[in-house]
């Protein structure tokens, strides 16, 4: 026998042991199958040290975050930072500089959440600072609730809460 026909044996012998395993491919191939890809529990979730995260929009950067810390315990939606540093790009294309102890993103819904003494610095040299803020990412809006300190050359300013529209 010589190798050309040898080479028939291969096509032939998986043809012929399809119903082996011809259920299990298909049932891999399926779209929203419950095919078991592992085995074990699917991992918990992510734990990153010294991150930088950076996000653009029609080629242009939008949001970087820098973090000591990044986890998602449950979701993979939702991530946590600590020590985190935002920059986000304003129309001008100077950024807006964003210190906090902690964070959090919501990817689904494109919300940066800030916490602990947070720190807002302006292309302009104003410094913002309060509790807790928020970037709400699909409207280019920073925004707080909480009592909030405004201060530049020869200003100071204080209130109960503050919205900004990044574009302005």
């Amino acid at each position: 026998m010589n190798a050309r026909n040898l080479l028939w044996l291969f096509p032939l012998l998986a043809l012929a042991t399809v119903p082996l395993w011809g259920g299990r491919l298909a049932a891999f191939l399926r779209v929203g199958s419950d095919f078991p890809l592992a085995s074990g529990p699917p991992p918990s979730g992510v734990d990153l040290k010294k991150v930088v995260i950076s996000q653009s929009r029609k080629g242009r950067d939008e949001l970087w975050l820098t973090a000591d810390r990044l986890r998602s315990l449950d979701s993979r939606r939702l991530y946590e930072l600590e020590n985190a540093d935002a920059r986000i790009m304003g129309s001008g294309g100077d950024p807006v500089v964003v210190k906090s102890g902690t964070a959090s993103y919501d990817t689904g819904r494109q919300i940066l959440t800030l916490l602990d003494n947070v720190e807002v610095e302006t292309p302009n040299h104003f410094r913002l600072s309060t509790e807790v803020m928020r970037y709400l990412v699909r409207f280019g809006m920073l925004k707080s609730a909480a009592p909030m300190r405004l201060t530049g050359d020869g200003i100071a300013v204080r209130g109960v809460s503050f919205s900004y529209a990044m574009a302005s």
